[in-house]
């Protein structure tokens, strides 16, 4: 019987996509330029420019093109719960650091840096500045996490610390002894390059997409693993034979001769997770407006009227956009502060059943969400681990004409400026001739609307006002000059 969780990993001409699908519905899409390869997880031998101790923070040079920023409770060394001793009595400007980038430079703010260092392998994560073993939170039976516990501890010899990862479950005594000798040979390597000096300057770069993604995505459910390239195939191989043969049987090569990605509906997914309003089977929708300090989400009922009371369809129709948008955070790669505006439920128990979906829905995001609150209006907040740009960042730009703002000045108002314009330099330089340039659209409302308003308004400044398209203005853009006649 075919799994029903599937990976499918693409790459062409630089591009590597890979998506994963649970019951054939797309729930993670990551993409990687070759020439933009995310630097989360690097490690850099970092040089320290500059210690602010009023922010107890530091700006650290890893030679990107711009700085990192360092927070004193990210330095190693100190417990968790421990008070960290000022930063300015432990960096000094100039002093060389081992650091690693946890999320990775965003618009206009370098990488957020950090020296409590984790090298991930298939089941687990390296923790070389500490002694802890922990458990990954998202396994919840107790019974396994102390089994995995006491495994973990069994093995160590090192005394570094280690976290069991989701994928652990289940696993024996070999496949761990055998994830641990792996991380514990890159630990050296890295010493290595470390003790070589010479920062600011890359020591160890994390997985390609490709390893990532069987690395990170892949859990103990049944998965199926399509390539489409060569190199991928043996990428996805090596990584298989080395950290999880139990796996490699369920590698396959895509050798259709349609591509990957359209064959089975993924371009079409990426398509729906560009556009701003995304339709509900019922006939309700959501709509998502991303800006730069939150993400506001809008469910509506549209068409949908029910067959019920009204707050019985509110409550559907609620529930229903639920895994919808758990989808497309996931999918869109949003993260910070989400806040999702729900239609309004006059019931107590309608909104909790909605606070209780939105938490079941959840528990299969890799990014870790947290719900803040639920008002009595149904706004519901959240936060959501952002690691890297959102999916509409990645794969689009902002529009040349209106500049972002997804609305430009209509031809009318554009048409009452350059109006206001031919009056005021009219009656300031007194010219013979005034000459507007202006865009072909609001030069053809002009002509139509205003020329007998051009005319009276010449008359009265004794001034020959003209008009001007030009086809390679912006729709808002005009200037005027004075002309002799």
């Amino acid at each position: 019987m075919p799994a029903s969780n599937k990976l499918y990993i693409s790459s062409l001409a630089g591009l590597t996509r890979v998506a994963k699908t649970e019951s054939d519905q797309v729930v993670d899409l990551e993409i990687e330029y070759a020439h933009e390869r995310s630097c989360v997880g690097n490690l850099y031998l970092g040089r320290v420019v500059r210690v602010m101790p009023g922010m107890q923070a530091a700006f650290v040079d890893v030679g990107l093109e711009r700085a990192g920023f360092l927070y004193v409770g990210d330095l190693a060394g100190n417990g968790p719960d421990e008070e960290p001793p000022p930063i300015e009595s432990i960096l000094k400007t100039g002093q060389e650091l081992l650091v690693q980038i946890q999320k990775a430079p965003i618009s206009t703010k370098g990488p957020r840096l950090t020296c409590r260092l984790t090298l991930p392998g298939r089941y687990l994560v390296l923790m070389p500045g500490s002694d802890h073993v922990g458990i990954s939170r998202r396994l919840s039976g107790e019974e396994e996490r102390e089994r995995l516990r006491l495994l973990v501890e069994s093995l160590r010899s090192d005394q570094m610390g280690y976290i069991a990862r989701t994928a652990a479950e289940g696993i024996d005594q070999e496949a761990a002894a055998r994830d641990m000798e792996a991380l514990g040979r890159l630990w050296l390597r890295v010493r290595g390059e470390v003790e070589r000096g010479g920062g600011p300057r890359l020591i160890h770069e994390d997985s390609g997409l490709c390893v990532r993604a069987l690395r990170d995505m892949l859990t103990t459910d049944a998965f199926e693993i399509f390539v489409d390239t060569d190199q991928d195939a043996q990428r996805a191989k090596t990584f298989l034979e080395a950290f999880d043969p139990g796996h490699n049987h369920r590698l396959r090569m895509w050798n259709r001769s349609d591509p990957m990605f359209q064959a089975v509906g993924i371009e079409q997914e990426i398509t729906r997770a560009l556009v701003r309003k995304v339709w509900l089977r019922s006939g309700g929708s959501i709509v998502i407006d991303q800006a730069e300090a939150l993400t506001a989400i809008d469910v509506n009922t549209g068409s949908y009227l029910g067959k019920t009371k009204p707050s019985e369809t509110i409550l559907r129709t609620n529930l229903e956009a639920i895994p919808e948008i758990v989808q497309q955070l996931r999918l869109r790669n949003l993260g910070g502060i989400v806040v999702v505006d729900f239609i309004d439920m006059e019931e107590e128990e309608h909104r909790q059943r909605v606070l209780e979906a939105m938490e079941e829905a959840l528990v299969g995001d890799r990014s870790r969400t947290q719900i803040h609150s639920m008002t009595e209006l149904g706004l519901m907040e959240l936060t959501r681990k952002r690691v890297r740009e959102s999916l509409a960042r990645q794969l689009s730009e902002t529009c040349p004409t209106c500049d972002g703002r997804g609305i430009i000045k209509s031809r009318l108002t554009v048409a009452y400026e350059v109006m206001g314009e031919f009056a005021a330099r009219a009656r300031q330089l007194r010219p013979a001739a005034l000459v507007a340039n202006v865009h072909p659209e609001v030069h053809d409302v002009m002509v139509d609307q205003f020329l007998a308003n051009i005319t009276e308004l010449g008359q009265q400044v004794n001034c020959d006002l003209r008009i001007h398209p030009k086809g390679s203005y912006h729709p808002e853009q005009f200037d005027l000059y004075a002309s002799d006649g």
